[in-house]
């Protein structure tokens, strides 16, 4: 990728040298932060591909070096895109909520009764005493 700085700078942006995020986040416009963005996913698939790759030509003489270059590339692929890559579980947002009534003494009777009734058997308790 190729990113070409307000100044009329350029600046090449390889795998070998990786501008840190902060200046394309802050310096660049809209355009090239996506291109940025697509560029470092693409590094990171390419990178999982590799990683098939070693693990499928591994032989048990060379399996030492094979791991090490599979962890290398899971590492960077893990920097490229933690959210797909990383070790850490995607974020899970739980909501809960809690609806609290108040049943009347009547009424845990009866619920009493038709759950009593159940672990006797009668199938029918609850469609016969529910109200």
């Amino acid at each position: 990728m190729l990113v070409r700085w307000p100044d009329g700078k350029r600046f090449a942006c390889t795998r070998h040298s990786r501008v840190p995020p902060r200046t394309i986040t802050h310096l660049t416009s809209e355009s090239v932060r996506q291109q940025y963005a697509r560029a470092k996913e693409k590094a990171a698939d390419k990178l999982a591909d590799e990683i098939v790759e070693i693990a499928d030509n591994a032989t048990p003489q060379d399996a030492h070096v094979a791991r090490l270059k599979v962890d290398a590339r899971k590492w960077v692929a893990a920097k490229l895109l933690p959210k797909k890559y990383g070790d850490r579980p995607a974020e899970v947002n739980v909501n809960t909520q809690i609806n609290l009534m108040q049943v009347s003494i009547e009424d845990q009777r009866r619920i009493e009764e038709a759950r009593f009734k159940l672990l006797q058997g009668d199938t029918n308790a609850m469609t016969r005493d529910a109200v």
